[in-house]
């Protein structure tokens, strides 16, 4: 099962990558949607979700995230830039966020 946080609201894209680098496989999630009908409200409960593999075939949420990705993000791509791994967040009619990987 998903953490409850992972079903606050709809996810439009999913990035696989090792964010702790502890050479296993983590999820990042981002979503949210603003064009619901206005009588049901909009689906704004997510701030992007970093979800850690266990190393036991299950992920768990991080609970103190030093990020938010709060708005209609849409895609998530990840890039290279000097050499450091950073993800860029697409967002509807706003500025992409950008998110540099810490290296420890």
């Amino acid at each position: 099962p998903l953490p409850f946080l992972a079903q606050v609201s709809t996810i439009f894209d999913i990035q696989i990558d090792d964010f702790n680098n502890d050479s296993y496989l983590d999820v990042l999630l981002v979503g949210n949607n603003y064009e619901i009908s206005t009588q049901l409200g909009r689906l704004d409960g997510s701030q992007g979700l970093l979800l850690l593999n266990d190393q036991q075939r299950f992920f768990e949420e991080v609970k103190q995230q030093k990020f938010n990705i709060s708005g209609p993000a849409r895609s998530i791509e990840k890039l290279d830039i000097n050499g450091k791994t950073h993800y860029i967040v697409g967002l509807n009619n706003s500025t992409p966020i950008l998110l540099q990987k810490v290296e420890e």
